[in-house]
């Protein structure tokens, strides 16, 4: 993370991930953390295609998405939440976009749900306990197959 102050860029910040993943940036194997980035105030929230903080069959190319909040003491971002969601389907990368507006963040997801993969978007809301809780799923409803929809 980056302050500007009086026109000059300062690292104040490396982001991690706390769950013990590798903080990869690259194809297949790694996450891939970072591949999409979106920031609303004092929340920030990481894409990461192909892995991030997952076990079990798809976890390499099923993807996810890392909440960070500013802790208003320290300044320094902390990781709030992991958004995934229950359905992975391989080559899925959920998280290849991110969008965060409000108590609203959007999850892409090139590869989709359906058989023929048209891709989706899943929208997150935060709730009254401050938890981000999966809402709704975008899709197309005339995709067709490998649309990367998301």
């Amino acid at each position: 993370m980056f302050t500007r102050t009086a026109g000059a860029w300062t690292k104040d910040q490396v982001l991690l991930l706390g769950d013990g993943a590798p903080a990869e940036y690259g194809c297949i194997t790694p996450t891939a953390f970072g591949w999409a980035v979106d920031l609303d105030g004092d929340q920030a929230v990481i894409g990461t295609p192909y892995g991030g903080g997952l076990t079990g069959e798809f976890a390499n190319l099923h993807g996810s998405a890392y909440v960070f909040e500013k802790d208003p003491e320290t300044g320094l971002f902390q990781q709030a939440q992991l958004l995934s969601h229950e359905d992975p389907v391989l080559s899925e990368k959920f998280g290849n976009t991110i969008a965060i507006s409000g108590d609203w963040i959007l999850v892409g997801s090139e590869g989709g749900v359906r058989k023929d993969n048209p891709g989706y978007v899943r929208g997150f809301q935060r709730d009254e306990t401050g938890t981000w809780v999966m809402r709704q799923i975008l899709e197309d409803s005339d995709s067709q197959q490998h649309d990367s929809f998301g």
